[in-house]
């Protein structure tokens, strides 16, 4: 059993672990609450597949820093500030789904 990671499955079809508290546990939480692939969540972050599994392996911002960790990450990965803050609230709330 991994203690500290989980086990999820990219677009390409490989199972891998995230780090526990990482943008990928977050994206895996919000692709199943809204039932959607990763494809289209990365769509709605504005990143190809491949920048999206790379952002997952980023540490989630937390609680005290949160603006600050989207801005960074933002900036870093060409993202929406407040489409990437949408999702992780959402990984956490359980807010409904984005219009289509």
């Amino acid at each position: 059993m991994l203690d500290d990671r989980q086990s999820v499955t990219h677009t390409c079809g490989v199972a891998a672990a995230y780090p526990r508290h990482s943008l990928g546990q977050a994206f895996e939480r919000v692709l199943e609450r809204w039932d959607i692939p990763e494809q289209r969540l990365a769509t709605f972050l504005g990143v190809p597949p491949v920048a999206l599994s790379a952002l997952a392996l980023c540490p989630a911002p937390d609680c005290a820093g949160f603006t600050a960790r989207i801005d960074t990450l933002a900036r870093t990965f060409g993202v929406s500030r407040w489409r990437l803050a949408f999702v992780c609230r959402a990984a956490v709330l359980e807010p409904s789904r984005p219009l289509d």
